[in-house]
């Protein structure tokens, strides 16, 4: 790929709040130039292209840009990729409809809102509509004239997924929204003779909706090798662009280039869109982080909101954090599924990680085989969200836990204090959730530490069994069986009988102290009742 060259100003101005192609240029703010996949769509046989990734991971920038393309405006693209092609920028009509901007209360105020747009768009372009009270023939006649006026249309749609997945709490408003978005897409079918490219984005990829079943000829091109870092940054990008970044952050906290960049990877990278293909960071929590400075590794992607389908689609399912998340995957059930399934009371735990994925909760780690992929969190900052996102499941609502004060016991390794934090919230659990899961005690326990930050790893495999939990800090390695109305004295003779600490005598561990951890809960009274402490 050629990339935009470097000169003293690109580090000095980073923006990670706007989605606006033409404010990065004129701006000078660092762009990460992925224009040379824009060009391999743009002359490719194909016109018709559907993309899913995460929110907030450019997928409003690459429409922005494609924009910026269709409407010939050559000179924003000096020195980037494009720019240096033989591509002619030829200028042509756009409709850019971005659905996260309409209203989306129901189906009513969905259409009635479209079909501003689509009259906005008409004056913009001085067409004359003849019917204007309705969206479907408003859209059509629309079609029709830009293309006998102006030529062949483009037509650009941003997450065209947000109107289905804000209604998952109600079923009726699901549907009624999901027919309207029928005639819009259906209306695009019809036109094919009008249109010169047709791009649509989304986070979820819905079924039972025209734009998949009646739009065959739409080209997904999510997990297209081809494509898999169109968004997103590689490596190589990350160490290039943010080179000054870079550079100041690591002095800051007094690390060498490379501990840095590891501890970036670790937090941030880890997103891979197709099986055997290169991951690439989150580009909305690069931006973020280097924006403040590079000294502070915050969950910024988790704080930009979207969780609200993720939890309310779990608590159908009882879904239990340490059991029921998929390792492995046939790519073909990634595809799609039904929102009215989602929206329903028989939502299947197999849909759920498959929204998990296209959510970018989940990512392919390695292809076993053509069809068949394992997944896992993509990266700490992920791991540490998701399970914030889903504690409310495993201890209610209006509980509270102090995660801060853990973290800082256990790195302290002041077991006391740790255990005490921890039966705070156990007092308070509902007793429904209580018998709804088999082990909620142990689930608790571990979404509560990934909700922190902590590195633990719950069914820790040895050759002897597995270990209920491990948590590691920088001085500690706790290895933790949990017992259910027994004794604590019973969780650390089964740690020892079965030689749970021998893995953790090894060369990289020399530095820590092991600590065997022995928790017991009692169901009466719904709470830790014993533990024990053994330091090795």
């Amino acid at each position: 790929m050629k990339q935009k060259e470097k000169d003293n100003s690109d580090m000095q101005k980073i923006d990670s709040t706007t989605s606006s192609f033409e404010s990065f240029i004129t701006r000078e703010c660092v762009y990460v130039d992925k224009t040379m996949y824009l060009y391999k769509l743009l002359t490719s046989g194909s016109r018709y292209f559907f993309l899913s990734r995460p929110r907030r991971f450019g997928k409003s920038l690459t429409l922005s840009t494609l924009k910026a393309i269709f409407e010939g405006r050559k000179e924003l693209f000096d020195g980037l990729y494009i720019g240096q092609t033989d591509y002619e920028f030829k200028k042509h009509p756009v409709i850019h409809i971005d659905f996260a901007t309409l209203e989306l209360r129901n189906a009513n105020l969905l259409e009635e809102t479209l079909l501003w747009q689509l009259l906005s768009i008409a004056d913009k372009y001085n067409i004359s509509i003849e019917n204007k009270n309705q969206m479907k023939p408003v859209f059509k006649e629309l079609l029709g004239k830009l293309y006998k006026q102006h030529g062949p249309v483009v037509v650009l749609i941003d997450e065209y997924d947000k109107p289905l997945s804000d209604s998952i709490d109600n079923v009726q408003r699901a549907v009624e929204i999901r027919d309207v978005l029928r005639g819009f897409y259906e209306v695009i079918k019809s036109s094919a003779s009008y249109l010169r490219f047709v791009f649509i984005t989304g986070v979820t990829k819905y079924s039972k909706m025209s734009i998949f079943s009646s739009m065959n000829n739409l080209n997904d091109i999510s997990i297209d090798s081809r494509y898999s870092t169109m968004l997103g940054y590689t490596q190589e990008e990350l160490e290039h662009y943010f080179d000054e970044g870079i550079d100041e952050g690591s002095k800051a906290l007094n690390l060498t280039r490379s501990e840095y960049l590891s501890k970036i990877k670790r937090t941030y990278d880890g997103y891979c869109f197709a099986p055997n293909s290169q991951t690439v960071y989150n580009p909305v929590s690069v931006g973020r982080f280097f924006d403040e400075g590079g000294e502070v590794f915050r969950p910024y992607w988790i704080d930009t909101g979207g969780q609200k389908l993720l939890y309310e689609t779990a608590k159908k399912i009882d879904f239990d954090i340490n059991e029921d998340i998929e390792k492995a995957f046939d790519l073909s059930d990634l595809s799609s599924y039904d929102i009215v399934e989602l929206v329903g009371e028989n939502v299947s735990k197999k849909s759920y990680n498959s929204l998990l994925y296209q959510s970018g909760y989940l990512t392919i780690k390695s292809s076993f085989e053509e069809d068949i992929a394992e997944f896992d969190f993509p990266n700490e900052e992920v791991r540490k969200a998701f399970s914030k996102i889903l504690l409310p499941l495993y201890i209610g609502e209006k509980n509270e836990f102090k995660g801060a004060y853990a973290l800082v016991y256990l790195r302290e390794g002041k077991i006391d204090e740790f255990i005490a934090t921890v039966k705070s919230v156990f007092a308070f659990i509902p007793s429904d959730i209580k018998s709804k899961y088999e082990s909620a005690y142990q689930i608790g326990f571990c979404c509560m530490m990934r909700s922190i930050g902590a590195q633990i790893r719950a069914e820790e495999p040895t050759n002897k069994g597995r270990i209920d939990a491990v948590i590691e800090t920088r001085k500690y390695v706790y290895i933790i069986e949990f017992k259910v109305n027994s004794t604590a004295d019973v969780a650390i003779k089964q740690i020892q009988d079965k030689g749970y600490a021998e893995k953790y005598k090894a060369v990289e561990y020399q530095d820590k102290t092991v600590v065997l951890l022995g928790i017991n809960f009692d169901t009466d009274k719904h709470n830790v009742t014993d533990y024990k402490a053994v330091t090795l």
